[in-house]
């Protein structure tokens, strides 16, 4: 049976998918993929970000260290509002982010990047 007709989203290893809601009873959910949206079996994936509202608050919780994926361009040279810009990493679109720790005093979490 193909995919197309099951409706699943095909993707290969390596690939980032966006979760688009809650995973449903079948440990299935809706996920997005260059554009293409489709069913996706949630044991087939490792979770690396949960996009669910976090009610405005941004600080991790749990081991350390866990990966991200930029979703978007950020040069804080350019973008910040902060007096101390050069201190903030800048990442682009699609850059694999990984937290190395809990968040200092500052607010700043520890990072290292991988592009």
């Amino acid at each position: 049976v193909s995919t197309q007709s099951t409706g699943e989203l095909q993707f290969n290893e390596g690939d980032i998918i966006k979760k688009l809601g809650d995973t449903m009873s079948d440990g299935f959910f809706k996920g997005e993929l260059n554009g293409t949206t489709g069913l996706v079996p949630s044991n087939f994936v490792q979770l690396l970000l949960d996009q669910t509202d976090s009610g405005g608050s941004y600080e991790l919780s749990g081991t350390f260290p866990r990966n991200f994926v930029a979703l978007f361009d950020y040069n804080p040279l350019e973008q910040s509002p902060n007096d101390n810009p050069e201190t903030e990493l800048s990442f682009h679109e699609g850059d694999l982010i990984t937290v190395t720790g809990p968040m200092d005093e500052d607010r700043n979490y520890p990072v290292s990047q991988a592009i």
